[in-house]
């Protein structure tokens, strides 16, 4: 039982290494200023409390924030090579978690339509082309529609299990006895 358990801090510590230098290196690139600004910058990032989460529980959402900060650095780009790269970055961001979709205003807000629609377009072949290769064809699509429907659907609130954002922002109001209302 002890060595089936010791087998899975390898690829974790792998994946939080990667992620780390990733994240550092994204980071450095964002960051304009002096080496003393950029080291204090990217300190307070790694030890925020979100961050060191993040790290201990290996979760995912830190690769999407990589690409998402990859996104900032160049999306403003004079380089059009270095803008698709960022537009890719974003794609890839939205297609781990759906929050990075929110940066699309940001095209948007600069009268960057096309490349709004190239993010999506990304999006949805990053999503879709796995989906078909590993996980048997366009016959699946209807779970992942379905997924997504119901996703964010259970707002009751409970007791010590299933707390999540959507619960947080009814919490005042079961709190307040103003559900009912």
């Amino acid at each position: 039982m002890v060595k089936t358990m010791q087998s899975f801090w390898i690829p974790f510590i792998i994946y939080t290494m990667l992620t780390i230098v990733g994240l550092y290196f994204a980071l450095k690139n964002y960051k304009k200023g002096t080496r003393a600004e950029n080291l204090l910058f990217i300190a307070l990032i790694f030890f925020s409390s979100p961050m060191l989460f993040l790290l201990e529980r290996a979760n995912n959402s830190i690769v999407a924030l990589i690409f998402t900060i990859c996104f900032m650095s160049s999306y403003e780009s004079e380089n059009k090579v270095a803008r698709e790269l960022s537009l890719v970055s974003l794609a890839i961001a939205i297609s781990f978690k759906i929050y990075p979709v929110l940066f699309c205003a940001m095209l948007v807000n600069h009268k960057r339509l096309k490349d709004t629609f190239k993010v999506l377009a990304y999006v949805v072949v990053l999503t879709i082309v796995p989906m078909l290769i590993l996980y048997g064809g366009f016959g699946e699509i209807k779970y992942l529609v379905t997924n997504l429907q119901s996703f964010g659907n259970n707002t009751q609130l409970t007791v010590g299990t299933q707390l999540n954002f959507a619960k947080d922002l009814i919490l005042p109001l079961y709190l307040t006895n103003l559900s009912n209302a």
